[in-house]
């Protein structure tokens, strides 16, 4: 069920912040809105593409919450988490976001041990486990991201340092700062070139055998 399917939201966004971030917001500044991702005029189109896809947003200026209406209801845990940390600790994933976001894997860590009354253990471990790998470097916008690259299929297979130029040239920073925010780059690249390989290795091989069959057949 996603989130534009149920009558409100307020009592998810509720307990995560009395679970995650008791202090914060206490005039209700915040507000929380189910819309389209809005889409910065600065990036590339692929990667407004991309944006505009992501589940969640945070926007500071607006003091705005937004939740893309196609996100999964039990993954709006993760997505309110995410964002919430952005609030409150800038736009990037280091520094003061990424140690909120180690906070919220600790006392997560909690609730999977000892869920809290009435909650199932498998949404705790299912929460714990994606903020594990956000906390890790590996966003949704990074796998997209290269695995964009290395549809339809490309004419030659992008490089790493192809792969790292469009992420800079995307986000308007130099390669070194690309690192910094995605430190997980070249494993997922490492990872989204090995499919590619073994993609082209069976189309091959399914080449190979129907000419044979073809051969057999004349």
């Amino acid at each position: 069920m996603n989130v534009s399917e149920v009558k409100s939201i307020d009592p998810i966004i509720e307990m995560v912040k009395r679970l995650f971030f008791p202090r914060w917001d206490p005039q209700r500044k915040w507000r929380f809105a189910i819309e389209e991702i809005p889409i910065p005029a600065s990036l590339s189109p692929d990667f407004q593409k991309i944006h505009g896809e992501s589940l969640g947003c945070c926007e500071p200026t607006e003091k705005t919450i937004y939740i893309n209406p196609g996100c999964d209801l039990g993954y709006l845990w993760v997505v309110l988490i995410h964002e919430i940390c952005h609030a409150v600790g800038g736009g990037t994933h280091i520094g003061k976001w990424l140690e909120r976001m180690k906070k919220a894997h600790k006392k997560l860590g909690e609730f999977v041990r000892d869920p809290p009354a009435g909650s199932p253990k498998e949404l705790w471990k299912m929460i714990y486990e994606n903020i594990e790998l956000q906390i890790e470097g590996t966003p949704t916008e990074l796998i997209v991201g290269i695995q964009n690259l290395f549809e339809d299929p490309p004419s030659v297979m992008p490089t790493l340092d192809h792969v790292i130029s469009v992420f800079s040239k995307a986000f308007r920073c130099n390669k070194k700062a690309v690192f910094k925010k995605y430190p997980t780059i070249e494993k997922v690249y490492k990872e989204e070139r090995r499919r590619f390989l073994d993609k082209l290795k069976s189309k091959y091989e399914a080449a190979k055998k129907g000419d044979l069959n073809d051969q057999e057949e004349d």
